[in-house]
């Protein structure tokens, strides 16, 4: 039988870097690349000190942060390295997270089917990883907007969010952002205040995977994707190129979002009951659907749903 290559599972983003301060306007912070801000991290790294703790007190003496987030469930950059391909430069950033309650893993063998506990070292604990990839304008040959695709590997319980937030801490341990800022006191005399700032990064993914908009019994039948592109001939109006795509989308409403009074209850179950059995399903299907979903959904008691059907 031939192996199969692993499949992993990636997801398109665009990672957004933004300096962020209390510095009244029209005064904004230095931007930073993310080049430069990876390359701080990076060095937090090969310190051994890129690593944020989930519960343990913060500090900034790092040695008294480690002491504080001793038992605590952690993330880390495990790995960090740079590549320069054609016009771009890529950073590959492999990401960790450490569970302290994992101390062994269980395996099977496929002979006998008899099954063991794998146990670690007392010190050491389960781990999972995930890649992320950055692309960025080479140094020097490209305008860098502080906008970059990114692939985000997909990895529970590794999200977006805390990718996002770790590095945007492990950036602002890294150095004491200030800048200096030309203003007038209430008596007229110029000053320079210092003022702190703080690079932060952001993530967006290309599609998001919630719909929490659709209100007063609207019902999403379908999506439509629109691609579109211009093609420009000398001499010649534009072209421009449409495409649709459909794609089947499934609405689940969650029994939380039932009715709560006796009215409302009794008007939607009597809505459901119509909608399914105009659907052509027969009694028996119809019986089942409407006791898993409905009853569970609190629109009336199981005993009442079989009086009514």
């Amino acid at each position: 039988m031939a192996e199969t290559e692993f499949q992993r599972i990636v997801l398109l983003n665009r990672l957004v870097t933004r300096s962020m301060t209390r510095a009244p306007e029209p005064n904004k912070a230095p931007a930073h690349g993310a080049l430069d801000l990876l390359k701080l991290i990076e060095k937090r790294r090969e310190k051994k000190i890129a690593i944020e703790f989930l519960g343990g007190d913060d500090d900034d003496d790092e040695i008294v942060r480690a002491k504080n987030g001793e038992g605590c469930n952690f993330f880390r950059l495990r790995q960090c390295r740079f590549e320069e391909h054609g016009s771009h430069m890529y950073a590959i950033l492999l990401m960790e997270f450490v569970d302290q309650n994992v101390k062994s893993f269980p395996v099977v063998n496929t002979k006998d089917f008899s099954g063991r506990e794998i146990s670690g070292d007392d010190e050491e604990r389960g781990a999972t990883a995930a890649h992320v990839v950055v692309r960025m304008p080479m140094p020097g040959t490209g305008f860098d907007d502080g906008n970059y695709r990114c692939a985000l590997e997909t990895v529970s319980p590794i999200t977006r969010r805390d990718v996002e937030g770790f590095l945007s801490r492990q950036t602002r341990r890294a150095e004491d952002w200030t800048f200096s800022v030309d203003t007038v006191d209430k008596a007229g005399k110029n000053l320079t205040k210092a003022y702190r700032y703080h690079p932060k990064f952001n993530l967006f993914a290309d599609i998001g995977r919630k719909m929490s908009t659709f209100t007063d019994g609207r019902v999403l039948n379908y999506m439509l994707f629109t691609k579109r592109a211009e093609k420009q001939s000398i001499a010649k109006p534009t072209a421009a190129i449409h495409k649709d795509v459909y794609a089947d989308v499934e609405l689940k409403i969650s029994a939380k979002q039932g009715p709560t009074t006796q009215k409302s209850s009794k008007h939607g179950r009597n809505h459901c009951v119509r909608h399914i059995k105009s659907g052509g399903l027969n009694r028996a299907c119809t019986i089942a659907i409407f006791m898993v979903e409905y009853c569970r959904a609190k629109f009336i008691k199981p005993s009442m749903a079989r009086r009514t059907l």
